[in-house]
């Protein structure tokens, strides 16, 4: 017998010829050896996002993604129409309604596009061929799932949402004022360094202990 190991799985031994490399794994281990033992769990992880980002750069591309608000969600266009796009994978069928046409639900359903993505276009008012949804006015999704069941949501990329005091129940409005807020004082610069969001204080040394503010900052 040899003295390498044979897997007895053959679904084990090809898993193993697929395993996504983490860069730098190595380095990350001389620094903190606590991580050794979490290696399996970093790399499933990091496959998780690779295969989420290979994605993204497939179907839409990173910065597209990154701007995604300006495709998605409620938006009025210049011609009087309203367009609106979703992501709703899971759905089977997609509506919006409002007090804009009545609250009839179904009447104007989402048409499904590739890669979990949805749209419709409102046309505009007959009348006078301006946008139908008015500012403040109160919006709602309906995500019909494959239960059948009518799921009333909030888009993710709502403008604007509030709540009222009586019923505390959030919805989504439409912000689009007559005369849109202009800003009263310049864009401050952008900073040559680097600007810290959030810091975890407690976990930052290497040792099996709460750090300090004082550890972290030398």
């Amino acid at each position: 017998m040899g003295s390498k190991e044979t897997p007895t799985n053959g679904e084990d031994a090809n898993h193993d010829k697929d395993v996504v490399k983490v860069p730098c794994i190595e380095s990350l281990k001389q620094v903190d050896g606590y991580l050794f033992i979490y290696e399996k769990e970093i790399t499933r992880r990091y496959e998780c996002f690779k295969r989420m980002l290979d994605s993204i750069e497939t179907v839409e591309g990173l910065d597209s993604f990154t701007r995604s608000y300006e495709k998605y969600g409620l938006h009025c266009l210049p011609d009087g129409s309203a367009y609106s796009k979703e992501w709703c994978p899971g759905a089977k069928q997609v509506f919006i309604y409002g007090d804009f046409n009545d609250w009839k639900m179904e009447e104007y359903p989402f048409t499904k596009l590739d890669h979990g993505k949805w749209e419709v276009t409102i046309p505009p008012s007959s009348s006078d061929s301006t946008c139908r949804i008015k500012h403040n006015s109160v919006v709602k999704l309906v995500i019909v799932n494959n239960s059948g069941e009518r799921l009333e949501r909030l888009s993710p990329w709502a403008q604007y949402v509030t709540s009222t005091e009586h019923t505390k129940v959030y919805e989504q409005r439409v912000f689009k004022p007559a005369q849109p807020y202009k800003f009263q004082h310049p864009r401050p610069p952008k900073p040559n360094n680097l600007k810290i969001y959030e810091s975890h204080v407690g976990i930052s040394s290497w040792e099996g202990k709460v750090a300090t503010y004082k550890h972290f900052t030398t």
